[in-house]
């Protein structure tokens, strides 16, 4: 399909289609190969002048790396995705990329930045009622407490939102990344 569209095909699509296949990649877990086909997509979609895209695909690939624990890797590609998502006035997407670079920056000791964009973010993710989000971003604050040695301001950060989603089906995972966050907590304590 990419060699069609690589000489065939709009390179809208293809640009479409490399982010795709990266998205794919980074579920299966082979995530050299993503990073290389998130690039191919952001440099096309750069090309083409296509922002919306180009934020997104760097958004992707900032999370894979953050997720990852390549965090001062993943650092500029979140910064530049969340500067053109201010640009692009799309609030959603701005408010997961500030979600995205609390996480990078509560683990690389900078944990005040980190809780400044978990309380610019909290509120949309509460009007919205994203109870992922707002989960997510309680162990992202935990981890930045944690970095400024108030450990029960980190505790007392999960404690908030642990309720959401115990014992809830759609959210074992999320509640098994919490549970772990506990953990980090009293080790650290």
């Amino acid at each position: 399909i990419l060699k069609y569209y690589g000489k065939n095909g709009p390179k809208t699509s293809e640009a479409k289609m490399l982010g795709s296949v990266a998205l794919l990649l980074t579920s299966l877990q082979r995530y050299k190969e993503a990073e290389v086909y998130y690039k191919k997509s952001i440099a096309l979609r750069k090309e083409l002048k296509d922002q919306i895209g180009q934020s997104t695909a760097l958004l992707n690939l900032g999370a894979m790396l953050a997720e990852r624990g390549l965090y001062s890797r993943a650092m500029p590609y979140l910064e530049e995705a969340l500067q053109l998502q201010k640009t692009l006035k799309n609030e959603q997407n701005t408010n997961i990329g500030k979600a995205n670079l609390a996480h990078v920056y509560a683990e690389t000791g900078k944990p005040n930045k980190a809780l400044k964009l978990v309380n610019d973010c909290r509120s949309f993710f509460e009007r919205i009622e994203d109870t992922t989000n707002l989960v997510t971003i309680s162990i992202y604050e935990s981890t930045a407490y944690m970095k400024l040695n108030q450990y029960d301001q980190a505790l007392r950060s999960l404690n908030q939102k642990y309720h959401y989603i115990k014992n809830r089906k759609p959210y074992r995972e999320l509640e098994a990344d919490l549970l772990w966050q506990y953990y980090r907590v009293y080790k650290a304590m």
